[in-house]
């Protein structure tokens, strides 16, 4: 198995361990890719561009055209500039610096998945959310009516936790967690729980590669 092999695996078990997420296929090149996604129509598809130098416009181009029904999200990882810009100009929904933490990859699967555009490259590391579409309009005020735990909540939300995890975290009962979710989305007037994880990167309550010494309080 070589390098490459056990970063998928890698990717699949972070993927898979997140409810509601299913991995429908793998591939190891490109014409692997775009023939997996014409015969399973998944509703992502997650390309390693720097993967055997893979042409990230070319790809996304291909896979956008897959399938007989609407064609699938396209969240693209690169680590140059050009081959992010070329895949967007494709049609990709997403791009993503590969240093991205294994928080954010999820959070960015959620975003591209409810059919919102995120784009975090090297030339862009800390505006995760600043270049998403705007598809809702922001109550920045509103954002003072949450207590510290929902903020701690929210802050959790973004980096793609369950509830289960934030439960744990936060030492909190599940159900507890749940009703912090939905008064901070009613709060917030946010129809959903990815928005309120578009919320949290567009404000900057967020960052990218934020550390682990300024998560939510224990």
């Amino acid at each position: 198995m070589d390098d490459r092999n056990l970063s998928r695996l890698g990717v699949r078990i972070l993927i898979e361990r997140v409810p509601g997420f299913t991995v429908v296929g793998e591939a190891s090149n490109a014409r692997e890719a775009i023939r997996q996604t014409t015969a399973l129509t998944p509703d992502v598809v997650v390309v390693d561009a720097l993967a055997q130098s893979i042409d990230a416009g070319d790809v996304t181009t291909k896979l956008m055209a897959c399938g007989p029904r609407r064609p699938p999200r396209v969240l693209i990882l690169v680590n140059v500039g050009d081959q992010g810009r070329d895949a967007l100009r494709a049609g990709a929904t997403g791009v993503l610096s590969k240093d991205v933490t294994s928080d954010e990859f999820i959070s960015a699967i959620r975003i591209v998945a409810a059919g919102y555009m995120v784009v975090a490259a090297q030339e862009t590391p800390s505006l995760f959310a600043a270049t998403l579409a705007d598809q809702f309009v922001l109550d920045l005020e509103a954002q003072a009516s949450l207590t510290p735990r929902e903020m701690d909540v929210l802050q959790l939300v973004a980096r793609g936790a369950t509830n289960a995890e934030i439960s744990r975290q936060l030492s909190l009962r599940e159900s507890t967690v749940k009703s912090h979710v939905q008064h901070l989305l009613t709060k917030l007037n946010l129809p959903s729980r990815v928005h309120a994880v578009i919320y949290a990167f567009r404000t900057g309550l967020v960052e990218m590669g934020v550390p682990e010494s300024n998560s939510p309080r224990r």
